[in-house]
């Protein structure tokens, strides 16, 4: 007897996802028998990814996150097609690695209408109809940087803690028809992760180093930590955020990657 997937015939929408997790996440949930439809900024990097995963199972929606209407495009994508939407992966995210000094107010708020305001859109959009099929479930991505912080980095820890707090929020508003829960990933080899590398010369083998597990992650590994939660499996947890880190904010504050900007006393 064949066996079925753990999303036979659900409808998943992914933001962030012609890349990186996002793009490992459409893989895992078209596996397992879900159609998903791909919102991201870049249509070149959406077409590739639907050609790898099959314009049978696979849209792509050139979307900004940050934008009210493009959230309830991704969702309209979603109905047109396949007449329902069960999972909501909201993934985009964007960084800015600078000190908090000399943060433009025009980054910053980019940053927060991206990583803050973009979750909240989409994760709107998707529970107004969520609400209304009666069921389904939302996955909001935050970051190990949502549970410590580490300097350089105030809008991206900023917005990544307030996703947490988001997600418990949603999870209490709207159980028990809609499960809401939160994936806070660590270090993970995607390309954007590589590019980051490549701009800014961060030491990766100190990253390794203050990590326990000795290595970074894998986009796949934080995949399948998003297909527990979207399935059947997880049908009692809400309200939670799963943390896939190699042991990162165990550790906790030791042997700390990054240092501050200006050692203290070096700046007034």
């Amino acid at each position: 007897m064949e066996r079925q997937g753990r999303l036979e015939g659900r409808v998943a929408f992914i933001t962030g996802g012609a890349r990186g997790i996002g793009l490992a996440t459409a893989r895992a949930f078209v596996a397992e028998g879900a159609n998903v439809v791909l919102g991201d900024l870049s249509a070149e990097h959406l077409a590739n990814a639907v050609a790898e995963l099959g314009d049978s199972r696979a849209v792509g929606v050139t979307i900004d996150t940050a934008r009210a209407e493009d959230a309830d495009r991704l969702v309209s994508a979603a109905l047109d097609r396949w007449g329902r939407l069960d999972i909501a992966f909201c993934g985009a995210g964007i960084n800015l690695p600078v000190p908090a000094v000399d943060i433009k107010e025009e980054d910053w708020r980019r940053v927060v209408d991206v990583n803050l305001t973009g979750v909240f859109l989409t994760a709107r959009a998707a529970g107004r109809v969520m609400l209304e099929q009666g069921s389904g479930v939302v996955l909001l991505v935050s970051s190990m940087y949502g549970k410590r912080a580490v300097p350089n980095r105030l809008p991206y820890v900023t917005t990544k803690y307030a996703v947490i707090g988001m997600c418990e929020a949603l999870a209490v508003e709207w159980a028990p028809v809609v499960r809401v829960n939160a994936l806070a990933p660590g270090y993970t080899e995607t390309e954007a992760f590589r590019e980051r590398q490549q701009q800014h010369g961060s030491n990766v083998e100190q990253l390794v180093a203050r990590t326990p597990m000795g290595r970074l992650g894998r986009p796949d590994e934080t995949a399948k930590a998003a297909m527990y939660l979207a399935s059947d499996d997880a049908s009692w947890v809400t309200g939670s955020t799963l943390v896939i880190d190699g042991g990162w904010t165990a550790l906790g504050a030791e042997l700390r990657a990054d240092r501050p900007a200006y050692p203290r006393g070096a700046r007034r």
